[in-house]
């Protein structure tokens, strides 16, 4: 894969994860005739689980081989047989 695809991939899994870490609120009440709008943007940490997810996702879009330190629950459980 070129540098420029890769750069590419980079940039979108970078915005993949800010749109993963916001939450936006919107809430519009009425009180005594009057109307009350809120609106909120937080920014929140997207959990680690998520993030390699979406690191191996890329990964496997780059042709880039699997770590080795990466498991799942399924993997763990064959281990802990041997």
């Amino acid at each position: 894969m070129s540098v420029e695809a890769a750069l590419a991939a980079t940039a979108v899994l970078a915005l993949l994860i800010t749109w993963l870490q916001t939450k936006v609120v919107l809430r519009i009440r009425r009180k005594g005739g009057k109307t009350e709008v809120d609106f909120t943007i937080d920014k929140q940490a997207t959990d680690g689980r998520t993030l390699r997810e979406i690191a191996t996702a890329l990964g496997a879009v780059l042709g880039l081989p699997a770590s080795a330190d990466s498991s799942t629950p399924e993997s763990d459980q064959e281990n802990a047989s041997r």
